[in-house]
Formats: structure tokens, C-alpha cells, sequence
């Protein structure tokens, strides 16, 4: 009766190998990772600026932009190659 259970069970559609139910948790993780990340630099840039804004006049602020904006724009294009190139960084 066991081995007839079993046959059910694997034949059964909507039961899912443990690797995909992983797989699944860990995409479903990496979402969330980027979601988190992307979170979490908004509000450090907001508290930052905010913190600061009394000593800034509006040019400063505007340098202060171009300046974390390029920074993240170099990253980018760095990820960009090393993504094109098939290298990683670690």
C-alpha cells in the first residue's frame, strides 16, 4: 500500500520537488532584497539631506546631488561591464 501511496503522490501535479519550493522562496527573497535595498538608500538620502539641509544653501544641495548622482551612475555602468564581460566582482 505504501508504494501505490507513493506513486499517487509523485504522479500528482501539484505537488512540487523541494528544490523548486527553494528556488521559488529564493526569487521571491531576491525581490524583496532589491525592494529593501532600494528602500533603505531612499531614506538614508532623505535622513541625510535632511540633517544637513540647514548648512547647505540651494547650490549646495545641487552639488550634493550631481555628486551622489554620478557616483551611482559610475556603479552602474561598472556593473553594466562587468555584467557584459561575464566577470564578477567577488
Amino acid at each position: 500500500m505504501t508504494v501505490i501511496r507513493r506513486i499517487r503522490i509523485k504522479s500528482c501535479p501539484f505537488v512540487f520537488p523541494v528544490y523548486q519550493i527553494f528556488a521559488c522562496i529564493e526569487e521571491i527573497t531576491g525581490y524583496f532584497a532589491i525592494a529593501a535595498g532600494a528602500l533603505t538608500w531612499w531614506l538614508g538620502i532623505t535622513y541625510f539631506v535632511n540633517k544637513v539641509r540647514t548648512k547647505f544653501n540651494l547650490r549646495g544641495i545641487w552639488i550634493l546631488n550631481r555628486v551622489i548622482g554620478s557616483i551611482v551612475m559610475l556603479v552602474s555602468v561598472a556593473g553594466l561591464i562587468y555584467t557584459l564581460l561575464g566577470e564578477s566582482i567577488y
